[in-house]
């Protein structure tokens, strides 16, 4: 339900449910590379039920301020099962069977204030949840923890010579509370729990538009981000002769994964009016000052970096008449990146 348009508070509530059942009934494998087992088969399911209710409330406080107040109840139930049977040896049938639910409660606040026709300053504080589950690569499976976070945002929206350019700024805060990770063990992605982490950092954006024709674009953003106390965080080095070693470490303090310091990108978009429809061209860089894939890294152990430069050519033919409905269009793109 909401409220009507001409409401001074506008409104909105609702109830969400969702479910889904998926897995193997049953997953067989047989052949020569099992042997010497004959048949490998596998029953596994998982079912999840998600109802919500949220209550959103963007209210005009005053004649250029606005109040946004929402507010959600989630219940996040995973129910799972697995059997592993095998046929042609003596070994018996075991399986699992575990049950998870979560409940949270999220919101978000939000403040903005119009300074001008050009100029919006706002501040925000939100908490999200990401559910726990299973890694339900083995039996019995090992379960993690919901993540939670606070995040705090405050920052400049402008727009510039007569709308054609848009300048935007941040300063955001990010305090996570059991922060879930990635780790593959035998070749399969598991996640576990960390437990504290924060993320601050400052953002820019930009965007252009130079001619009717070309487009211009651009951002950069200065990111701090770490683990707080973390004990079994996994940890690699270079193993002598070539490969890793593994281990784990207290990543209290260490980078977090997939968070490198600076990013930046700038992007180009042109178009030309063609016989068949438009010609567009696209050039875009993009740059990092380089991130660690496990939590426990640190620089001595090196980093990983990706700078790249795409480009984009392509010729988008003209909406096809109704009288041509049913004849065959063409997009002809042509794309490059390079490292």
């Amino acid at each position: 339900m909401a409220s009507h348009d001409s409401s001074y508070v506008k409104w909105v509530t609702g109830v969400f449910f969702f479910t889904a059942d998926s897995g193997w009934k049953p997953l067989e494998i047989y052949g020569p590379a099992l042997d010497p087992l004959a048949i490998f088969i596998s029953d596994d399911s998982a079912s999840e039920v998600w109802p919500r209710r949220t209550v959103k409330q963007p209210s005009p406080v005053a004649t250029a301020t606005n109040l946004t107040l929402g507010a959600r109840y989630t219940v996040d139930s995973h129910d799972w099962h697995a059997l592993e049977s095998f046929t042609g040896i003596p070994i018996p049938s075991f399986g699992d069977q575990e049950s998870l639910t979560d409940k949270k409660a999220t919101w978000r606040i939000s403040l903005d204030h119009a300074l001008s026709d050009t100029t919006l300053i706002y501040a925000s504080d939100n908490r999200g949840f990401k559910s726990g589950g299973f890694n339900d690569s083995v039996v019995p499976a090992l379960t993690y923890e919901p993540e939670t976070l606070d995040a705090y945002e405050t920052g400049l929206k402008t727009t510039l010579l007569d709308s054609r350019m848009t300048l935007n700024t941040a300063l955001f805060y990010y305090n996570y509370q059991n922060i879930q990770v990635t780790r593959f063990i035998d070749g399969n992605e598991n996640v576990y729990n960390g437990s504290t982490a924060e993320i601050y950092g400052v953002d820019l954006s930009l965007n252009a538009r130079v001619t009717d024709k070309l487009q211009l674009r651009g951002g950069a953003e200065w990111l701090h981000g770490r683990y707080g106390e973390f004990p079994q965080a996994d940890y690699t080095v270079p193993a002598p002769g070539g490969g890793s070693t593994f281990s784990t470490r207290n990543a209290d303090g260490k980078q977090i994964a997939y968070s490198p310091t600076w990013t930046a990108f700038i992007a180009g978009d042109y178009t030309l009016p063609a016989p068949t429809g438009l010609f567009h061209l696209n050039a875009t860089f993009y740059y990092n000052s380089g991130w660690f894939p496990k939590p426990g890294q640190s620089p001595s152990s090196g980093c990983l970096h990706l700078n790249q430069c795409f480009i984009h050519v392509g010729i988008k033919q003209r909406q096809v008449p109704s009288e041509l409905v049913g004849q065959e269009s063409r997009k002809y793109e042509l794309r490059g990146a390079f490292e």
